[in-house]
């Protein structure tokens, strides 16, 4: 009997032993879930923080015809919350203090520049365009301090072509930052922009492992490190990569540009218009457009300008548009005439009616149709009527 004992209570300890594997299981289990699910959250969140400063980014510049300033990185984000405004720093995430070079006269960003991925026809030495890489401005943008860092509470960079941070300098074709695709093998880089090399700005969350990025305090926890598909994002160059995310790429990273296609451009600086540079004729459900827009099809518009109407011969004729309608209650004056004179209606001319005197004649004779079928049609200028039957022409 006691040794039955003893196998009962060794029986119960392996149940035990079991019990606790299979509950220690199912924790790991539930833990890895929630930390991919965490972790999936956290990249949601800090994607659409990126998706916010680059729509304040675009109405920075639609308010200022210029993009703004990046701010100082080595800032700490966490003296808004320390240090009462009336000290002076409200303007930490504002945009970095701007400098004049003696060389253009223009003023820049005060940040140190690194050059850029091409040389335009921007003013400057003759090397590379200028790239400024900072923080985001969040001041400047009219977003809070909690925007401008990642859901795991590091800054988001943000990296602009120098040259158009200034209404002088700007122009679209200044763009001078690289954007690729993965550049170390089994991948063969591609660039993103068109032209090569001429994205305006960079906007970059460097993700869950830090790789680059600095804190709110400012400070780089973890280095850039060499070798990486996402090294160019952190190494402070001016060229970037967009990758596909995984685990050796973990960064967010976006780009604006304005010169994909080169075939529209604003009419002038700061200005919202755009017109088409195209050069010949454009077709809309034509491949042969005869005319500079030639559309084959309906065309609707919920509202249309147009400064002229032409006829294409030769000599080409154009008329004003005022000239096809009048104002609404326009009618020919009828004063100063005669008895059985009258103005009637002959056309528009210069927006108005154009009047003609006319008489209405008075037949002498009471007149009637006669024969089987016949009706009256109408009136000659005589004032006659006009017989026939309701089929037959005058």
């Amino acid at each position: 009997m006691h040794g039955a004992h003893r196998g009962e209570k060794a029986f119960s300890l392996i149940e035990l032993a079991i019990v606790l594997v299979i509950s220690s299981l199912i924790m790991v289990s539930i833990i890895k879930i929630y930390d991919l699910y965490s972790l999936q959250h956290k990249r949601d969140e800090t994607l659409k923080k990126v998706e916010n400063i680059n729509v304040a980014l675009s109405n920075f510049y639609s308010s200022n015809g210029r993009y703004p300033c990046p701010a100082d990185p080595a800032l700490s984000v966490r003296a808004h919350n320390t240090t009462p405004p009336a000290a002076g720093n409200t303007a930490l995430y504002d945009e970095a203090a701007t400098l004049v070079p003696p060389l253009t006269g223009v003023p820049i960003c005060s940040l140190p520049t690194v050059l850029g991925q091409r040389k335009t026809a921007a003013p400057g030495a003759g090397v590379m365009d200028p790239v400024t890489i900072g923080s985001v401005p969040f001041s400047a943008l009219g977003l809070t301090q909690d925007d401008a860092v990642d859901a795991w509470g590091y800054q988001i960079q943000y990296a602009v072509s120098t040259n158009l941070t200034a209404t002088a300098t700007y122009d679209n074709a200044f763009g001078a930052i690289g954007v690729t695709t993965e550049p170390l093998a089994p991948f063969t880089p591609q660039p993103l922009v068109d032209p090569p090399n001429s994205a305006h700005l960079v906007v970059v969350a460097f993700g869950p492992d830090h790789m680059g990025a600095r804190s709110a305090d400012g400070k780089i926890t973890t280095p850039c490190a060499a070798g990486k598909q996402e090294t160019n994002n952190c190494n402070g160059g001016s060229s970037f990569v967009e990758g596909i995310r995984r685990n050796d790429f973990d960064d967010i990273v976006t780009h604006t540009t304005r010169s994909l296609t080169r075939l529209w451009d604003f009419t002038s600086t700061g200005s919202t218009d755009i017109y088409n540079m195209n050069t010949g004729n454009v077709g809309v459900g034509t491949a042969t457009p005869q005319a500079r827009l030639d559309v084959n099809g309906n065309l609707a518009a919920t509202k249309t300008q147009q400064p002229l109407f032409c006829d294409d011969g030769a000599p080409q004729k154009c008329w004003d548009p005022n000239n096809f309608a009048s104002a609404a209650g326009d009618n020919c004056d009828q004063s100063g005439l005669t008895a059985g004179q009258y103005r009637v209606v002959t056309g528009i001319q210069g927006g108005h009616v154009a009047c003609q005197i006319a008489t209405v004649p008075t037949p002498t004779i009471p007149q009637s149709c006669v024969g089987a079928g016949q009706y009256v049609k109408g009136f000659d200028s005589l004032g006659n009527i006009i017989c026939g039957t309701p089929t037959s022409s005058p």
